[in-house]
């Protein structure tokens, strides 16, 4: 496949050919098939870098990967601390940090989205795209 190099600067292989630009999901299901069917019939398929929590190292470049850590670890130290001068306040410390890490999470994903996005435009410019193929 043509995933590497698919992010870096232009180079000689960017030119006026079109190109099926893949954007895969959580696994490639059967693109890896059509990828091979489209080289056989010229047409050269570039991948789209898509982030994709919470496996590979770029979603860890994702600033709300770390306040989701903050946030379960102050949970934590507040549950076991209320747990000696108030137990009936840990319920509320677990809560208050149940909601935070829902809203760090829905980041997470959010962040990764825009990310992708981001990605999938510089290659839309920068290649002449003759289709556009994604599964998830």
């Amino acid at each position: 496949s043509n995933r590497a190099g698919a992010m870096g600067a232009r180079n000689d292989d960017d030119d006026d050919e079109p190109v099926a630009l893949f954007l895969s999901g959580w696994s490639d299901g059967p693109l890896p098939q059509l990828e091979r069917v489209l080289r056989r019939r010229g047409l050269r398929c570039v991948y789209v870098s898509l982030p994709m929590p919470p496996c590979g190292a770029t979603w860890c470049a994702n600033p709300f990967v770390l306040l989701l850590a903050v946030v379960l670890w102050l949970t934590i130290v507040a549950a076991e601390r209320l747990a000696a001068t108030h137990p009936a306040l840990i319920v509320v410390a677990v809560a208050v940090g149940s909601l935070l890490a829902r809203l760090c999470v829905a980041g997470v994903v959010r962040f990764s989205v825009h990310h992708g996005a981001a990605n999938a435009r510089r290659l839309l410019r920068r290649h002449r795209v003759a289709m556009v193929v994604g599964f998830s």
